[in-house]
């Protein structure tokens, strides 16, 4: 569900039949962040799978980032230099 851009709390209320509070509460709690930050970081963490994967090598970082859930450029670098400490770009150098 979190490659999906358009993702909200809303619809993993209706896929998991729980109460938006109660899931906002656990991932709070249990992530050390909000919503976002929390798909934000699964969506990091596709997107440096997907480096490694042959089928990716010709896409552009943008492009990869797009296909593990992000929907614009800015919220991509500044999630991932969020997380990472680092930019997208050196994260490839090392």
């Amino acid at each position: 569900m979190y490659k999906n851009p358009k993702i909200t709390i809303s619809n993993i209320s209706s896929s998991t039949q729980m109460h938006e509070k109660y899931i906002s509460k656990l991932i709070n709690t249990f992530s050390e962040g909000n919503f976002n930050d929390f798909i934000n970081r699964l969506r990091i963490e596709e997107f440096k799978r997907n480096l490694e994967k042959k089928s990716y090598k010709n896409y552009s970082i943008l492009g990869i980032a797009k296909e593990s859930g992000f929907s614009s450029k800015s919220t991509f670098y500044k999630a991932f230099k969020k997380h990472e400490k680092l930019s997208p770009s050196e994260y490839m150098k090392k």
